[in-house]
Order: C-alpha cells, then sequence, then structure tokens
C-alpha cells in the first residue's frame, strides 16, 4: 500500500514538471530568433548590509541596526537554487543546519545554540508571515519547508530579537516570508503566470512551480502557486550514497491581499500554505543510524488572516493584527524500527491557534528627536498528541518522552526607539511571559504547570559619521520550558529507576551582550562604488539551563550553564559590474560548570564571493568558496571532530529583456572540485559535485 502511495506522489510530481518543462520549451522555441537582439541593462547589485529589516522593530537598514541580523531576498533565494530550507540559509554568518541532511531530518543552530535536531525549536523561533512554527519528535527534524515559496528570509542571531517576537529566542529568531501578488505584476500588468522547473545532477532531483497572480481590482490582488520536489538519494565525494538524504514533496500556497483606497498602509491579508511529504524512507532522518524503514505521511499547514492600518495622517497608531492556525501532523505507518516499544503505527500532532495585537506611535520633539513606542500583546494555545497503535491492536497515548498535553502562552511587550537626528539612537525594551501547561492522557499526574519570566533589553547605536558607526546590546531574555520537559517521565527498568514529572521547572535564563562597529562608504576606490562592512562580538550566558536528569527522582531540572562567545564579520563591495562579499565567523562554547566543550558549535568559516555582469546582457556569473576550519573542540565519547575543507561554486544568471523579457536562466557547479567532507553540525557527508539548473519564465 505504500509504495503505491509514493509511485502516486512521484506521477503527479512528474506530471507537474512535464506541464512546466513544456512551457518552458515552447517558450525558448518561438524566441530562438530574438536571441541576438540587444538588451537593456539594469545589473545594479543589490547589498545584504543595505536591506531593509522589518523583524526587529520600526523599518531599518542592515548595518544601521544596533542587533546582528541576516538578509536572503528574492535575488538570494533564486540565485541559491535551494532545495531544503538548510541549502538556503546554510551560508550565512553565525548560521548552520545541524542533523539530517533531507527535508524531513533539520534543525536550526544560531551561533552554537540549538543543541540537536528536536531541541533546537525550543531555543530558536522559527516564524512563517509572523506565525510561530514548532515540531519536535524522535529522529526527525523540525522545520518541514518549501523554499521557494519564500521571497525573503531574516535571520536576528541571540536574544536581542525576544522583546517583540516570543520567549524561547535564547539563539535567535528566523522569520520568513512568503511570496504576495504584486511581486509579479509589472506596471500596468493585471494578471501574470510564472512557470519554473529545476534540474541537480547529483541527486536526479527535479522540481516545478507554477505561480498565478492576479489583481481582481485596483485593490485586491491573489495568488496561487503550487510546486513539486524530488531528488534520490545523493553521492557525496567519494561517490558512496548518503542515506537519507531524498526528497518527496509537494506546496501550495494561496493568498489574498485587499489594499483599502490602494493603500499598501492599510491592507487585509489571507494566507494559506501547505506543505506535504508521502514517502517511505529511513526511521532515522538525522543520521541514518538505523536502517529501519517507516511510511511517514507529513501535513504542514499555516492559515493567517492580517490586518493593519498605518491611520494616515495620524502618528499615534499603526495597527497590525492577526490571528493564526498552525498544523504540523506526522502519520507513521509500516514502522519496522522496535514495533514493540514506539508501536506500528503512530502520530505525531502538533496544533496551534494564535494571536497578536500590536500598535506603534510616533512622538516627535523639534526637528531632531523622535521616538517610536511599539507595545502588543500576543497569545497562543497549543494541543500536542501522539497516539500509538502496538502490534496487539492496542492504543497508547504518548510515551513517556513525548506526553500528550495543552500549552497555553500569553506575551505582553513593549519596546522604545529614540532617535536623535541620523546620530543616535536607543533601543530599550521589556517582555513577559507565562505559560501553562495541562497534562494529557497517559501523563501520571493531573495536575498543571505555570512559568512566567522578564525579559528586559536595551541596545545603542551611535553613528560618529556618516561612515563610521558602533553599536551595542545587553538583553536578559528567558526561554520558557516546554511540554517535554515538564511532562515526561520515566518507569522503573533495568535502564534505571522511575522519575516524575517536574512541575517546578525555572526559566533558562541568557545574559547577551553585543558590541560592535559599522563601516560604511561611497566613492572609496573609484566613482559610484560602495563599501559595506559590519563586526559584531556577541557573549551569552545561559543558566538554569533545563536538562534531562542522570539521577534523583525527576525526569528533568534545571541544572546546566553554557558559556558563549565569538565573532562576526561581513562586508561588501561593489564597483560599476563588479561585486563581492566576504563574511568570517567564530564561536567559542563551553560548559560553565564543567570546563567541557559544548558539541554544537560550529566549525569556524570564512565564506567568499566574487562576480562580474556583463555590459549590455544582463548576464551574471561569479565564484564562491567556503573554507572551514578543522573543529576539534568536542566533548564526550559519542561526538567526533571534523577536518577542515575548501569548496568552490562557481554560478551564472541571465534575465534578458526585450522579446525575451521574464525569462531567467540560473547554473550553477557547487562542490565544483568535488570535495569529500561533512559540516560539523551534520551527521551526514555533503553533497558532491553537483550541477544546478533552473529555468523560469514569466509570462
Amino acid at each position: 500500500m505504500a509504495g503505491k502511495k509514493d509511485n502516486k506522489m512521484k506521477n503527479m510530481n512528474r506530471y507537474m514538471v512535464g506541464v512546466c518543462a513544456t512551457s518552458l520549451i515552447s517558450f525558448a522555441c518561438a524566441s530562438t530568433s530574438a536571441f541576438a537582439q540587444t538588451n537593456s541593462d539594469d545589473n545594479k547589485q543589490s547589498l545584504a548590509l543595505d536591506a531593509v529589516i522589518v523583524s526587529a522593530g520600526e523599518p531599518k537598514i542592515a548595518i544601521e541596526t544596533p542587533v546582528s541580523v541576516s538578509v536572503i531576498d528574492q535575488e538570494g533565494i533564486e540565485s541559491t537554487q535551494a532545495a531544503t530550507v538548510g541549502e538556503l540559509i546554510g551560508n550565512m554568518p553565525g548560521v548552520n543546519m545541524s542533523g539530517g541532511v533531507s527535508a524531513l531530518g533539520q534543525g536550526f543552530n544560531i551561533r552554537g545554540v540549538g543543541t540537536s535536531v528536536g531541541d533546537s525549536a525550543s531555543d530558536i523561533i522559527v516564524r512563517v508571515d509572523g506565525v510561530d512554527k514548532f515540531f519536535e519528535a524522535y529522529r526527525i527534524g523540525s522545520s518541514f519547508a518549501e523554499p521557494d515559496i519564500y521571497k525573503r528570509v531574516e535571520v536576528l542571531k541571540g536574544p536581542a530579537a525576544a522583546t517583540l517576537i516570543g520567549n524561547g529566542a535564547i539563539g535567535g529568531v528566523i522569520s520568513f516570508t512568503t511570496k504576495d501578488p504584486r511581486d509579479f505584476l509589472k506596471g500596468d500588468d493585471r494578471a501574470a503566470l510564472r512557470v519554473k522547473g529545476q534540474y541537480d545532477s547529483n541527486s536526479e532531483g527535479i522540481a516545478a512551480s507554477m505561480i498565478g497572480a492576479k489583481l481582481l481590482s485596483d485593490n485586491f490582488g491573489v495568488l496561487g502557486m503550487v510546486t513539486a520536489r524530488e531528488a534520490e538519494h545523493y553521492t557525496d565525494g567519494d561517490g558512496a550514497e548518503v542515506l537519507p538524504s531524498e526528497i518527496v514533496s509537494k506546496s501550495y500556497l494561496v493568498k489574498g491581499v485587499y489594499n483599502f483606497d490602494g493603500d499598501e498602509d492599510h491592507s487585509l491579508k489571507l494566507s494559506y500554505n501547505k506543505w506535504l511529504s508521502d514517502n517511505t524512507s529511513y526511521y532515522d532522518q538525522q543520521a541514518g543510524a538505523f536502517p529501519s524503514l517507516v511510511h511517514r505521511d507529513v501535513n504542514d499547514d499555516t492559515f493567517l488572516i492580517a490586518y493593519n492600518n498605518g491611520f494616515s495622517g495620524n502618528n499615534f497608531f499603526d495597527f497590525e493584527t492577526q490571528i493564526s492556525y498552525a498544523l504540523s501532523n506526522v502519520d507513521q505507518t509500516e514502522n519496522t524500527f522496535a514495533p514493540t516499544g514506539l508501536g506500528l503505527e503512530s502520530t505525531y500532532r502538533y496544533a496551534s491557534w494564535q494571536g497578536r495585537i500590536q500598535n506603534t506611535s510616533e512622538f516627535a520633539s523639534g526637528d531632531l528627536w523622535t521616538t517610536y513606542l511599539t507595545y502588543g500583546i500576543q497569545g497562543d494555545t497549543q494541543e500536542r498528541t501522539n497516539p500509538r497503535v502496538k502490534p496487539d491492536g492496542s492504543t497508547q497515548d504518548g510515551t513517556t518522552s513525548h506526553p500528550d498535553g495543552d500549552t497555553q502562552k500569553i506575551g505582553v511587550y513593549a519596546q522604545t526607539e529614540i532617535i536623535y537626528s541620523d546620530k543616535l539612537t536607543i533601543i530599550p525594551g521589556v517582555r513577559y511571559d507565562t505559560s501553562k501547561f495541562e497534562p494529557g492522557n497517559g501523563v501520571p499526574t493531573l495536575e498543571t504547570s505555570t512559568v512566567s519570566g522578564f525579559s528586559p533589553k536595551i541596545a545603542a547605536m551611535f553613528n560618529f559619521t556618516d561612515s563610521l558607526g558602533i553599536f551595542g546590546s545587553y538583553t536578559h531574555a528567558v526561554r520558557l520550558p516546554v511540554l517535554d520537559e515538564v511532562f515526561s517521565f520515566s518507569r522503573a527498568s533495568s535502564r534505571g529507576a522511575a522519575r516524575a514529572p517536574n512541575l517546578n521547572l525555572d526559566p533558562e535564563e541568557s545574559d547577551n551582550i553585543e558590541m560592535g562597529a559599522t563601516l560604511s562608504m561611497n566613492d572609496t576606490l573609484r566613482k559610484n562604488d560602495v563599501f559595506r562592512a559590519k563586526l559584531t562580538y556577541f557573549k551569552n550566558d545561559i543558566t538554569n539551563q533545563i536538562s534531562r536528569a542522570s539521577a534523583g527522582s525527576l525526569a528533568y531540572i534545571n541544572i546546566g550553564e553554557a558559556e558563549y562567545n565569538g565573532f562576526e564579520i561581513e562586508g561588501e563591495y561593489t564597483s560599476g559590474r563588479f561585486f563581492s562579499r566576504a563574511a568570517f565567523s567564530t564561536t567559542h562554547g563551553e560548559n560553565a560548570l564543567t570546563g567541557d566543550f559544548i558539541n554544537t558549535v560550529p566549525a569556524d568559516q570564512i565564506d567568499l564571493t566574487i562576480g562580474y555582469a556583463l555590459p549590455n546582457t544582463r548576464f551574471n556569473f561569479g565564484a564562491s568558496t567556503r573554507i572551514a576550519f578543522d573543529q576539534n573542540d568536542v566533548s564526550g565519547s559519542f561526538s567526533t571532530s571534523t577536518e577542515g575543507y575548501t569548496i568552490l561554486n562557481v554560478f551564472a544568471s541571465w534575465k534578458p529583456d526585450t522579446i525575451l523579457d521574464g525569462l531567467e536562466v540560473r547554473a550553477r557547479i557547487e562542490n565544483f572540485t568535488d570535495k569529500t567532507y561533512r559540516t560539523h553540525l551534520s551527521n551526514l557527508n555533503a553533497k558532491g559535485r553537483t550541477f544546478r539548473l533552473s529555468l523560469a519564465k514569466t509570462f
């Protein structure tokens, strides 16, 4: 039965690929005669440090933000040709994926925080269009997503972002923004259709997407998008097959945006996106350590209604509110891994309703002082269930390590941005969060648990000149416990004594200091060139860490302390048609109680990119390299060091105009030298040499 379901999904994916490929080939044949025509040139390169940041408060340019942030825009997403979210964000300084390499096996790590695939969801907040996404289960990843539906990714590093977003951001925040109807409509266009096909030589991967956007009126636009992706297990540089690394998935995005009186600051937005995978693969998606198979039917849904009103002409109101529903559901059947203990069939289900109300008021004092006060409240109620069917047909509610239960969260916050001319910005903020946990069936207690905490911060930036600035921040953030930590328990067995749920856990606490400098220069080496650079030092001390107990009567206790520190450097330079980027990141982490190294700290690495845009062709080409150093700072018998490596990638893109306007051709060769290597936080080897090609056409 599973094989039939797998083949059905793969056949549907291939059908969609065929439709998109036919459209692209037909257009290419019809347009061959126009190939030699002269194209206009608008190849001006955008800079990531000049990108406008919208997740940290009032919109501001990245280099002028007194916290560390990295951005990938639509062009960067298209250029990467990512098949997984890990491939999409893995090149950001200080940002890494951990665990496995498949779409079902990845977790997040920011500056060494993100302890494992499941636990990383507790220390890092992941949002899609402002909706929190959370999933945790044994031997499976914490994120299910199609990278092609996004037009923007912002990563706010460290806990400073917690004020406006939520508790749990000890590591940071990853914020994804999905595509909008007007992203594909130019000038007076009322409708657009975009088809895209992708190919990956290493895994014989294919992907196709189709987007339709239309203005139903001057104020109302709609978008529909469908994506299908399929890839076999890839091979590393030695030609060895890496298991598991296959992908079989589909995704859908439907969105409607109504702008009142044509005002983008006064709008109503409805959005629904769905990611699904129906496939038989390895039970262990993190490391392939258990080659047993299981059939997984994965459904991830996000529904959102959002309203904002900028109250044009009224500085006291800039109102935003949204209501959302998020569901992550994994059905496991035909499980051949330890079926007696875990069940032949099981379901991991997280369902949450979320709401947020926020307003920003602007106050001006004279011509030089401006103050923005942002304040709001958000709530979240989450239900988690984990029913299992055992070989004898009996049903079990949850397990000792994955109990059923409900969580209700409320947070209130306020942040002030005080700006003096273009010289000084001061940002104090405070947040209060409380969570209530209610046990589900199978938990050996009927008592509830409530925990709360404050998260204050202050950040500042001072510009000595138009070119040179310094910044710094201090943040005290809390990470409230999650359901597993409160209600997990164990029964007495040959492996150890019984341990009870801990209803009195304290929040984890982070004291984070950041400081750095920025440099913005124009017309330095030649006229109209641009140079941007940002240096950030951070020190993040975490106390009251929640860990599984190795002794005593409770399953989880507050016992750990960790210290992280390091720095990041980002630099960009463009001059005419030449562009280049460079980044370096290093992190050190140790157990503050024992002095042992923390095994979730990535290797130090350097990323370099250089490219050129040919005149009058809209053709770009270039190369990038990553230099990762040895990582020998590991502790424990189950942790292994990794050797350093250098990989080379080359890329090219062509976006012609005139009669070929709307066509995009992109090609990449990744790991050009076919190097065999493993990133330090991954359990599996990375891809060997890979050729990627994407063709897209907007009609």
